[in-house]
């Protein structure tokens, strides 16, 4: 089923689902559903489209990413330029409204997340969910993925349990224990089952 379209704004021309499918608003109007095509963006990964709009009496292209154009139509938001669409499940790829929210932007800084499996050292490297930047190894090492590359994270002990702080991409500050981030994702296996 193809759920509700709406005029993208600053696009008058066009419309978009909540799925992130784009239409010329002709096509809309007479029933042709000639989707746009969409294309990856060589930096980012992320999905594009070129959109014709008036400008100075001209027709001029335009380039924009699709989550981007969804956010807009379906999340308003009153400071657009202080924020940015992040994808809340990590799918770069996953243009519902569902799966994008509004977050703040400081300064330039990108939204980087973990790879879903990172080997260094010969060891595997899973991200943390409720943290989407940060991987854990099964010995509790943590690397921060913020900056676009991956960073170890130095931890501080509290008697015998490690542990430190950090801010997720909204300024929320977390306390992380990496043996209970450990446990979550690499459960230990029964002896029985294996029998």
């Amino acid at each position: 089923m193809i759920r509700r379209f709406e005029t993208i704004p600053f696009f008058e021309n066009y419309v978009i689902n909540m799925d992130g499918l784009i239409l010329q608003k002709k096509d809309y109007e007479e029933g042709n559903l000639n989707f746009l095509k969409s294309y990856k963006c060589n930096v980012t990964g992320k999905l594009k489209v070129t959109l014709k709009k008036m400008k100075d009496g001209e027709l001029k292209k335009s380039t924009a990413y699709v989550h981007t154009l969804v956010g807009k139509t379906f999340l308003p938001h009153m400071q657009m330029r202080s924020h940015k669409v992040w994808h809340i499940n990590r799918d770069i790829y996953d243009n519902r409204v569902e799966n994008l929210k509004w977050v703040p932007l400081k300064g330039k800084q990108e939204y980087y997340y973990a790879p879903k499996k990172f080997v260094l050292n010969n060891r595997l490297y899973l991200p943390i969910e409720r943290l989407p930047f940060l991987a854990i190894n099964s010995k509790g090492d943590v690397l921060s993925f913020k900056s676009g590359k991956a960073k170890r994270i130095k931890q501080r002990l509290n008697g015998k349990i490690y542990f430190f702080d950090t801010e997720d991409y909204e300024g929320k500050r977390h306390t992380v224990y990496p043996h209970v981030e450990v446990q979550k994702l690499f459960p230990k296996k029964d002896k029985e089952s294996i029998v």
